[in-house]
């Protein structure tokens, strides 16, 4: 679109050489550091003053799929739910303004969106997300026993299906060319 844009490691970024920013857009980035205060703060410093940090990151709440091989994976090492994440930008003084937690397809992953305006000052007390952890571990103790029973045999219907379905069309492919281009008119790779 022509809009000036720059791409590359966070921690490259620098007010001095690059300037100051109207928006940051993290999809799916912020999960994978190590320590994601380090990088809001860094975020907040690249923000001009009325700047807007939007973030998006997979929903812990909603996991998709198997918890080992996707939810809770060593990429992912850190994992939000919606009260952490709109806590975490409170505390590096951002003003959540719209939020977004996903809806209820188990079959595609549930993101977690918030746009949030840089405020002018950090403020002094963090929001409080006592019981957090508890809530977050009963979903996922949760969520794993509705995997194993109910969740896991509907994938596994649906990908053998769709691989089937991607199988036949693929072989449907050379079978109709045959029909139409008439026997003996098949190129050298036989297609």
């Amino acid at each position: 679109a022509g809009l000036p844009y720059l791409k590359g490691v966070l921690s490259d970024v620098r007010p001095g050489t690059h300037g100051l920013f109207d928006v940051i857009f993290m999809s799916h980035v912020l999960e994978h550091f190590y320590d994601p205060n380090e990088a809001l703060q860094h975020c907040r410093s690249l923000l001009k003053e009325s700047g807007i940090l939007a973030v998006e990151v997979p929903n812990i709440l909603k996991p998709f799929r198997s918890l080992d091989r996707y939810s809770l994976r060593y990429v992912h090492p850190t994992s939000f739910s919606p009260r952490t994440l709109l806590a975490m930008l409170e505390k590096h003084g951002f003003r959540p303004f719209h939020t977004d937690e996903g809806g209820s397809d188990w079959r595609s992953p549930q993101n977690l969106f918030v746009i949030a305006k840089k405020q002018k000052a950090v403020p002094d007390q963090p929001l409080s997300i006592s019981g957090e952890t508890g809530r977050v571990l009963e979903a996922l103790l949760d969520y794993r026993r509705k995997w194993r029973w109910r969740l896991a045999p509907k994938w596994y219907a649906r990908s053998l299906a769709l691989g089937g379905r991607r199988f036949v069309l693929k072989l449907g492919r050379p079978i109709k060319r045959f029909f139409v281009n008439g026997p003996g008119k098949l190129t050298a790779s036989g297609t």
